[in-house]
């Protein structure tokens, strides 16, 4: 059973608000931001790619197509050096693979064969380069690195397979400020997929990512 799911995936296939009442004081407002400073939030929130952009092998024929929910989770980020963001996600990914008549020699095993689901949950971290942070609009680019326990389920087949996957990715965001401590993010992720327990060539994938975010704020001294 276990070279079957290989060779077909492989192969062939609120935050709580302080209270404020109002007082008189002749003291400087100590809550303005300082001069030459930015805010430094830590963001918690949600990370999410609800629908697969494509799934190849690379350098082979497409012989499936891909759908799913490639990517839900839970986030949070925080600063780094100079104007960096470490950012880390545990969450749960869903992919199924419909594979092609002209695949197999014998298309009438599709109804049998067919969907290839993986059920997967995964713990993601990476850094991005930011740049106009602090401002309305800004904007991310980096990568990182996924480790996740996957289970295989073929077709009409009984049983499953398990397996460990590893990923290398990329993405590119743009992020708006609703207000002080919310912001929204949408873009583009992509990279590769490595079956580290049963091995052969790596997956190609792409999708479109979101994210909302809500904020702990502080500031620091301007990048």
């Amino acid at each position: 059973m276990r070279s079957l799911p290989c060779l077909l995936l492989l192969s062939c296939v609120s935050s709580a608000s302080a209270g404020v009442f109002p007082i008189t004081s002749f003291a400087p407002d100590t809550t303005a931001a300082p001069a030459d400073t930015v805010s430094l939030p830590v963001w918690i929130g949600v990370q999410c790619s609800p629908v697969v952009g494509d799934s190849w092998v690379r350098g082979q024929p497409r012989t499936w197509d891909t759908e799913g929910m490639p990517w839900l989770a839970f986030s949070a980020a925080w600063p780094w050096t100079g104007p960096h963001e470490v950012w880390l996600g545990i969450g749960y990914e869903r992919w199924r693979y419909d594979i092609r008549p002209e695949a197999i020699p014998f298309p009438s095993l599709l109804s049998l064969l067919n969907p290839v689901r993986l059920d997967q949950g995964t713990v993601r971290t990476g850094f991005d380069q930011l740049f106009g942070r602090g401002h309305v609009v800004s904007g991310a680019l980096g990568g990182g690195l996924g480790l996740g326990l996957g289970y295989i389920h073929v077709g009409q087949l009984p049983g499953t397979e398990w397996s460990v996957f590893g990923e290398m990715l990329a993405h590119g965001l743009t992020y708006i400020r609703l207000d002080q401590n919310l912001r929204l993010g949408a873009g583009a992720t992509g990279g590769l997929t490595f079956d580290l327990r049963n091995g052969g060539d790596p997956m190609w994938h792409w999708e479109l990512e979101f994210r909302a975010e809500r904020s702990t704020g502080r500031w620091g001294p301007a990048p």
